[in-house]
């Protein structure tokens, strides 16, 4: 008798172990109606666990080796990606530049048939004419001896600058470059109006050498043009844009 408990499933070894604490105590038919009670109640013991106590306890539990017949969990990067809708324009601050970057090319220049001229090494030192001001704050200079376009912080339109291009960037073409010294400055520029002795360093503000009416403008003119670009509506539905508000400080405060 002691052989055959031995031999028997650990469940019902278990179930022994608590219903009492002699085997030999039992008759062999009372031996085996405790076991058949035992497989009632819980399946079969630990060597069949995915066809026994699991389902037995919870009909709708999935089998433990389901994952060979599911698809692999997405990743979250996979996740985002779906969230993206790729029909819709990209309007980073990157895809805003670039915008801008193509249509003062496309104002400049109106045939491909020209020769290109070399292009400007990096770290070389030129004069540039800034051309407009972009919607990310940085001054825009097309170069027609060189047929570039050059991206400079801290410029408006009317400046002429002294610049160091570091890089460079091929669709759109155009460099991005560090702003030396203004060699003539705009009717518009009024370096008096920088009021703070972290202006162009701090990163905060790029507008200061700007009289704050003609800051309003810009604004205003940057919600514009991101409704003509990025809204998907033609002119008829894009609404008119107000004049912008002024804020009662012109110091001291910072909006992105």
């Amino acid at each position: 008798m002691r052989s055959l408990f031995r031999l028997l499933d650990p469940v019902v070894r278990n179930c022994f172990s608590r219903s009492s604490p002699s085997v030999a105590t039992h008759s062999p038919r009372l031996v085996h109606q405790m076991v058949n009670d035992n497989l009632a109640m819980n399946g079969p013991g630990d060597g069949d666990k995915s066809k026994g106590r699991d389902q037995t306890r919870n009909p709708h539990k999935r089998p433990r080796n389901h994952q060979q017949h599911s698809h692999p969990k997405p990743s979250r990067q996979a996740k985002k990606q779906k969230l993206v809708d790729t029909s819709w324009p990209q309007c980073s601050n990157e895809d805003v530049l670039h915008a801008e970057v193509r249509d003062l090319i496309k104002q400049n220049i109106r045939s491909d048939s020209e020769a290109d001229p070399e292009r400007p090494s990096l770290f070389d030192e030129r004069e540039v004419t800034i051309t407009t001001l972009s919607s990310t704050g940085d001054g825009l200079a097309f170069d027609p001896a060189t047929r570039q376009v050059f991206v400079i912080p801290f410029c408006i339109p009317g400046d002429s600058v002294k610049i160091r291009p570091y890089r460079h960037v091929e669709q759109p073409p155009h460099y991005i470059a560090d702003f030396l010294s203004v060699v003539i400055p705009s009717p518009q520029r009024d370096d008096s109006l920088i009021n703070c002795k972290y202006f162009a360093a701090c990163g905060g503000c790029q507008f200061q050498q700007l009289p704050y009416d003609q800051q309003l403008v810009h604004k205003r003119g940057i919600v514009e043009k991101a409704y003509a670009r990025f809204s998907g509506l033609n002119a008829a539905q894009t609404p008119t844009v107000r004049e912008t508000m002024p804020s009662p400080l012109q110091y001291g405060y910072r909006t992105k």
